[in-house]
């Protein structure tokens, strides 16, 4: 038994160590971005994107299922965007609310006809409808058939070469399609897709502030990280721009599973290295592009990571393929281990490592070299990367951050790792568990 212990406890303390290099890598990788794009960019001038004649034009598709109560305040925010070019198409998912009379009063929307079918096949369009106040907003009415089919329809209707998808509950910065194209013209490889940073709204609710410092430390660093090893698996749904014709070619958004924009860009590579395609890129920049809300009470952040652990363990399953396949490189060499590891079955390992914590807490000095080895490795070491993350996060978010605010989140990422992460240590494990016993729509 005693040896079981000692093996567990050395896995664990492996395990942690193996972490937090790559994330220090990941910091590394994110700083050394920041300067670049700080040196590129000391007078910085958006407006000359939109100026340029080789500024796309953009599709900003929002799905809509029972949002009477906020879907005006949606719509018309996106329609203040700060951007020349650019349509919206809002897809009315079936809603048994007043979601459409909204739309229709607060945007005169005039009957357009019946749309014929797409190139995406989708659930029945019932009608479509032309905004009376706005010439480049578009209203689709259909069967409920989930987002995915939702975003199907939209992007059947979308009129332009590039599409944006937002949720209804977003908040975009008004620059954001701005920042995204500027990826585009400045690459010397064709752009397939290119997402943005997320600016955390911090409330007094101390979830909040945990899922910032969250958010800073694995989704933002990470982010940077694959993007300069042409690496990225996947972009944040609410912050992201596509090329249209690529996702359509695929057949667009998974209807047959809760991940869908999960594994979008995963099925992109796919599509275009099967193709032959080499020269494009996917980047993902660490400047906001949307503001993000945290998930509470504490059983929507439950729901939330457990979803997400299923919808991620289910799509690494199905891609396992591009595991160590140099057709892919650094896909295949980095981001997928990476995820596999860390991200999909580290749970595991994350979950034993607090339960052999607390054992060694119990058994008191027969156990105290496990205890100082798990609070330097695990805990100490977890801290000191998230106020790391915290630091990067706020340097990128273009904005003067306040005293209080890096307070807050400098003290939260101190105890984090004793609180917080076994918390959602806990979630995660549960989305395991959903993913081995087949629950939930992960297929």
């Amino acid at each position: 038994m005693s040896a079981l212990l000692s093996l567990g406890e050395g896995s664990v303390l492996i395990y942690f160590s193996l972490l937090n290099t790559a994330t220090l890598f990941s910091f590394l990788a994110a700083f050394r971005e920041l300067r670049r794009r700080a040196r590129e960019r000391v007078y910085e001038d958006l407006k000359e994107v939109g100026r340029s004649p080789l500024a796309p034009r953009i599709s900003v598709l929002l799905p809509a299922f029972n949002e009477a109560a906020r879907i005006a305040e949606s719509v018309s925010a996106l329609l203040r965007l700060d951007y020349p070019r650019f349509e919206v198409v809002v897809v009315n998912d079936g809603s048994t609310d007043a979601t459409l009379q909204v739309l229709e009063e607060a945007f005169a929307l005039e009957p357009a006809g019946q749309e014929e079918g797409g190139a995406l096949p989708t659930r029945r369009v019932r009608g479509v409808y032309r905004s009376g106040t706005h010439e480049n907003l578009t209203v689709l009415d259909k069967d409920n058939g989930g987002k995915a089919d939702a975003l199907n329809s939209a992007l059947n209707a979308a009129q332009h070469p590039y599409f944006f998808s937002v949720d209804a509950g977003a908040v975009l910065e008004p620059d954001a399609l701005l920042r995204l194209v500027r990826v585009t013209l400045e690459s010397t490889v064709r752009v397939v897709g290119v997402g943005g940073a997320a600016r955390a709204r911090l409330s007094a609710d101390p979830l909040s502030l945990f899922h910032a410092v969250e958010y800073f430390r694995t989704r933002l660093l990470a982010g940077v990280a694959f993007s300069s090893i042409d690496g990225l698996m996947t972009l944040s749904g609410a912050a992201a721009l596509f090329e249209r014709d690529p996702v359509a070619a695929m057949g667009g958004y998974r209807t047959d599973s809760s991940g869908e924009d999960l594994e979008l860009v995963t099925r992109l590579h796919r599509h275009l290295r099967e193709a032959g395609e080499r020269g494009y890129a996917v980047r993902f920049i660490p400047d906001p592009v949307c503001r993000d809300e945290s998930p509470s009470p504490l059983s929507i952040l439950s729901r939330q990571r457990r979803r997400r652990q299923r919808d991620l363990l289910a799509m690494l399953g199905r891609n396992k393929s591009m595991l160590f396949d140099p057709h892919y490189g650094g896909i295949g060499s980095v981001a997928y281990p990476f995820l596999l590891v860390f991200e999909g079955w580290g749970p595991l390992l994350e979950g034993l490592g607090y339960g052999l914590f607390l054992n060694a807490l119990l058994r008191g000095s027969h156990a105290s070299a496990f205890v100082t080895d798990f609070l330097s490795v695990a805990v100490l070491g977890g801290a000191t990367l998230s106020l790391a993350g915290v630091l990067l996060g706020e340097a990128a978010s273009r904005r003067h951050p306040s005293f209080p605010r890096l307070v807050l989140l400098a003290a939260c990422a101190t105890i984090e790792s004793l609180c917080y992460r076994p918390l959602t240590v806990f979630m995660r494990l549960l989305g395991v568990a959903d993913f081995l016993l087949r629950r939930g729509r992960a297929a």
